[in-house]
């Protein structure tokens, strides 16, 4: 029987011997696992932080974005301005091209007839004078016959 107590004792003993061991390697493992959690958690964080920072920087850029499309807008009115000011300016300057249009019609239209008149005062000069001298002819006749008598 100190036989069997004592090849009992030896297997117990092995068993013990083959717990610690798996205890061993279990907190060894457990440890491992820990410490990888951690850097995990590490890694997690980090990446946290990163997309907190890439959520910032996109709504800084949907931001930028905003005030453009509002700078775009306010100079497409600018723009709409411009052009409405452009056909008005085209407007006037048709308006005062036929005005000018319509004196330069009347221009030549009085130069015509100055051209008239002066040719009219032309032929009555011309003819003051053949009636001036008709007058001369007459007034000599009238004294030639006045002496004739």
């Amino acid at each position: 029987m100190n036989e069997e107590v004592r090849k009992l004792a030896d297997e117990v003993s092995n068993s013990i011997e083959n717990i610690v061991k798996i205890v061993e390697g279990i907190q060894q493992e457990s440890k491992e696992t820990v410490q990888s959690l951690q850097e995990s958690f590490m890694q997690v964080s980090e990446g946290t932080s990163k997309i907190n920072t890439t959520s910032e920087t996109f709504h800084a850029i949907n931001q930028s974005i905003l005030q453009m499309q509002s700078k775009i807008e306010n100079i497409s009115i600018h723009l709409q301005d411009v052009y409405q000011e452009s056909e008005q300016i085209n407007e006037a300057v048709n308006h005062i091209a036929a005005v000018a249009q319509e004196s330069s019609a009347g221009i030549e239209q009085n130069s015509a007839l100055i051209q008239e008149s002066s040719s009219s005062m032309d032929e009555i000069v011309s003819h003051s004078e053949g009636v001036a001298n008709l007058a001369k002819e007459l007034n000599q006749s009238v004294r030639h016959f006045k002496m004739d008598s």
